[in-house]
C-alpha cells in the first residue's frame, strides 16, 4: 500500500487521504484532504464577505442569462418536488397526517416566531398521559396548544407556558384565566 507524508500535519497517511493532483508526487496533492479542508474553512471564515459576494455575482450573471436561468429552475423542480404548490399541499396533509407533532411544531413556530420542536410537544402529551389539561377528556389529533396564561394577561409563547386542551374547551376559555374560566363553568351548572 503506497503511502505519502502530508506536508501540513507531516503524518505518513495513505495515497486515499490525499486528492488527486496533476503534479504532485504520486498524482496526488502534496497536503491531506483534512489538512486541505481546514485551511479552506479558515479561508473562508477571514474572508466570508469576499466569497459570499463572490457567490451573489455569480448567481445574478446566471440568472441574467435566459438559457442558464431556465436550466437552473428545472433543476429545482425535479429536485425539489414539494416546491410547487400541489407539492406543497401534498407535503402538508402527509405532514398532518402522519407526523403531528411535527406538523403542530411549524405551524407554530411559523404562527408565534417561537422555536418550538416537535419532541418538545411529544413530551408535553406525555406529561399530560394524552388529555386536556382542564376537563380531562381523551385528546386526539385536533387537540389545542394552548396558553396557560393569555397572551392578553402578559402570556408568552414558550414551551412553559403551554398545554394541551379539547378545542371545545379551548374555545369555550377563550382568553379567560384558570380560575375565570372554572368560576365561568360553576355559574352555567349552578343556572342549569
Amino acid at each position: 500500500m503506497d503511502t505519502k507524508i502530508c506536508k501540513t500535519c507531516e503524518q505518513e497517511k495513505s495515497l486515499e487521504d490525499f486528492a488527486p493532483s496533476a503534479t504532485g508526487k504520486l498524482g496526488r496533492s502534496a497536503h491531506c484532504r483534512l489538512c486541505r479542508a481546514a485551511k479552506n474553512r479558515e479561508t473562508y471564515r477571514l474572508n466570508s464577505e469576499y466569497f459570499r459576494e463572490y457567490k451573489r455575482e455569480q448567481m445574478r450573471r446566471r440568472r441574467a442569462d435566459m438559457e442558464i436561468n431556465s436550466k437552473i429552475n428545472e433543476r429545482r423542480r425535479r429536485s425539489y418536488p414539494a416546491k410547487s404548490k400541489q407539492g406543497q399541499k401534498l407535503y402538508r396533509e402527509e405532514l398532518r397526517e402522519k407526523h403531528f407533532f411535527k406538523w403542530r411544531a411549524r405551524l407554530w413556530s411559523a404562527r408565534h416566531r417561537e422555536k418550538i420542536t416537535a419532541s418538545e410537544l411529544f413530551a408535553l402529551w406525555h406529561k399530560q398521559h394524552g388529555k386536556c389539561a382542564l376537563s380531562g377528556r381523551k385528546l386526539d389529533k385536533d387537540a389545542h396548544l394552548d396558553h396557560i396564561v393569555p397572551i392578553s394577561k402578559g402570556g408568552e409563547h414558550g414551551m412553559n407556558n403551554l398545554r394541551w386542551l379539547d378545542p371545545l374547551v379551548n374555545v369555550a376559555r377563550g382568553n379567560l384565566s384558570d380560575d375565570e374560566f372554572v368560576q365561568l363553568c360553576r355559574d352555567v351548572c349552578n343556572n342549569w
